[in-house]
Parts: structure tokens; C-alpha cells; sequence
């Protein structure tokens, strides 16, 4: 399974929400984290993200100023697994990861 996000985190109060997001189910058995990050704390997201998630991180700053759809296009190519999982920057998880081990299967 690959993580996908494209978001965008431009203040101080989204970097704390994303943070708590990631905190919620960091610890998912995914192959693969593909996030592209835009706003003012690109930067300060992309380098959080890797002291995270290490090696399973491929960090994206693409902000075309076309879209996030257009943005998205862009790094879709690097997802290689049968199964993405959407990240959305301000969800919670409110189950344990394990619990997604159980839905992959089924």
C-alpha cells in the first residue's frame, strides 16, 4: 500500500494538524509515503515528514499554480502498489493501523 497526499500547509495551525494527523496512523505498514506539499511551510512539512518516515518518504514540491489536479497528474507515475490509501491532512485516525492489515486482506 502507498500513502498519497498532495496538500497544502501554508500556516502554523495546518503544520500542527497535519502533524497530529500523521502521529494518528504513522505507523500503517505502507510501502510507500508519495506526499506532495505546497504553501509557506513546505519546507518545515517535507523535513518533519522524513525525520517520520525515513527512507519510506518520496517528498514532492511541485506547485504548478495550475491545480491540484494538475499537481497530482504530475506524481501519480510514482505510485507503484495495487492499494493507495488517501491522506488528508486534517483526518484522524480513529482505529488502531492493525485494523488495515484486517481490510487489506478482505
Amino acid at each position: 500500500m502507498t500513502i498519497f497526499a498532495n496538500f497544502r500547509i501554508d500556516n502554523e495551525e495546518r503544520f500542527k494538524i497535519m502533524k497530529a494527523s500523521l502521529q494518528s496512523f504513522k505507523d500503517i505498514s505502507a510501502l510507500k509515503w508519495v506526499v506532495n506539499v505546497r504553501g509557506n511551510f513546505k519546507l518545515e512539512t517535507i523535513s518533519f515528514l522524513h525525520e517520520q518516515l525515513g527512507e519510506k518518504l518520496s517528498p514532492n514540491l511541485i506547485e504548478t499554480n495550475k491545480g491540484w489536479f494538475y499537481d497530482t497528474k504530475i506524481i501519480l507515475p510514482q505510485i507503484e502498489t495495487d492499494f493507495v490509501l488517501f491522506w488528508v491532512e486534517d483526518h484522524i485516525n480513529m482505529t488502531s493501523v492493525s485494523k488495515y492489515v484486517e481490510i487489506l486482506k478482505e
